[in-house]
């Protein structure tokens, strides 16, 4: 005895334990004849993985780069790293100044599941963009980035802060912005460019820091829909006229 998806199989997941032993239970005392067995539904849950999308980076980058305030350069950093590498936000947060090499354009970050920090290579313009946020800041020790609030002032910016500094970037609440949603961005683009200029899957899940490639094909397969233009494919090879 198999359910199929319906709208109560999550009720079904919670309470088929206590199903199944009731069953069980009939089955010994003869009440029906075959064992039966209630399988657990599976539950697909769709996952947006566009982010924000680039017109929105664009713009935030456009208005941080414009300005000379301390807030504006720290911001500006911030969002370049979360975007030009595709950080985390425990990634970020968890980065000292001492991590970033000019002269070698590095940036050592400790991704999810590491136990030492890697160094992640940095295009030009977000090397100057955190060379220029170090030179605000006037130090080269201690967190790279820090709370500007007046009740938390230089101490590290916490993934609460990074998330609340992100969430108000969308004024209009009409992208429901946070930093991983940055970081989907990031990665969506990445699978975009791989394709375009001929870079593979694997080259994609290096950037991405994915522990599985099954995460990564999640945003490919968005990206393409490839099952949309397979069911075009399909349907037009037994014609594609509709009758009037």
């Amino acid at each position: 005895m198999t359910l199929t998806s319906g709208p109560w199989d999550r009720q079904i997941d919670d309470f088929d334990p206590i199903l199944n032993r009731h069953l069980h239970l009939a089955y010994q005392l003869g009440m029906v004849k075959l064992m039966p067995h209630i399988q657990n539904v599976k539950n697909k849950s769709y996952k947006d993985t566009s982010g924000p999308g680039l017109d929105f980076i664009k713009s935030v980058l456009t208005k941080f780069q414009c300005k000379a305030d301390i807030q504006s350069k720290r911001n500006y950093a911030i969002l370049r790293l979360l975007f030009d590498l595709g950080l985390r936000a425990s990634e970020l947060t968890s980065i000292d100044v001492e991590d970033f090499n000019y002269e070698k354009s590095t940036l050592a970050v400790i991704g999810k599941g590491w136990r030492e920090k890697q160094n992640l290579n940095l295009p030009d313009v977000t090397r100057e963009a955190v060379s220029v946020w170090i030179n605000q800041l006037g130090r080269r020790i201690g967190p790279l980035f820090i709370s500007l609030s007046v009740a938390h002032s230089n101490n590290r910016l916490t993934r609460h802060g990074l998330f609340n500094l992100i969430k108000s970037l969308d004024s209009s609440n009409k992208f429901k912005v946070h930093p991983h949603s940055i970081r989907h961005t990031a990665i969506t683009e990445a699978c975009r460019q791989a394709q375009l200029n001929g870079f593979g899957i694997e080259e994609v899940l290096r950037f991405s820091r994915h522990a599985s490639l099954a995460t990564l094909l999640v945003y490919r397969d968005n990206l393409r829909d490839a099952q949309g233009e397979l069911a075009k494919m399909i349907s037009g090879s037994v014609g594609s006229k509709l009758s009037k």
